[in-house]
């Protein structure tokens, strides 16, 4: 939140358009953020995440979620499926990528690259 408050304090920065994002165990923390401040983010970006926000609550326009088909350390791919279904049900879309091969912690180049390319396509259309 100190970040936050830093950037609304800037003119330049529109905080209609602030999105969250974590790796990991850190979606703990963004999930935390969701919860207590759910109208105040545009969307939240989750590479490999250890834990799904509750979106039920939230106003977000889009969310984004990473995760590999070999992750043995996040949450399964049969899981993050469930809560795409979910976040539609409550009105939200959610782009599941899940990348063939990939584990927990990227350790390809390629698998890299196509992460980096929808990430931007993600940003670009949102």
């Amino acid at each position: 939140m100190g970040l936050y408050e830093t950037l609304a304090k800037n003119p330049n920065i529109d905080t209609n358009r602030v999105y969250l994002f974590a790796t990991s165990a850190e979606s703990v923390f963004l999930s935390q953020l969701v919860a207590e401040k759910p109208g105040l983010w545009k969307g939240v970006i989750l590479f490999n995440p250890g834990a799904e926000p509750d979106l039920s609550e939230a106003h977000m326009s889009r969310v984004l979620v990473f995760g590999g088909k070999d992750d043995d350390a996040g949450i399964p791919v049969a899981q993050l499926e469930q809560y795409q279904e979910g976040a539609a049900k409550a009105g939200v879309p959610v782009t599941l990528v899940i990348q063939d091969g990939a584990q927990h912690i990227v350790r390809s180049i390629a698998t890299e690259r196509e992460r980096t390319r929808q990430f931007a396509r993600f940003l670009l259309e949102n």
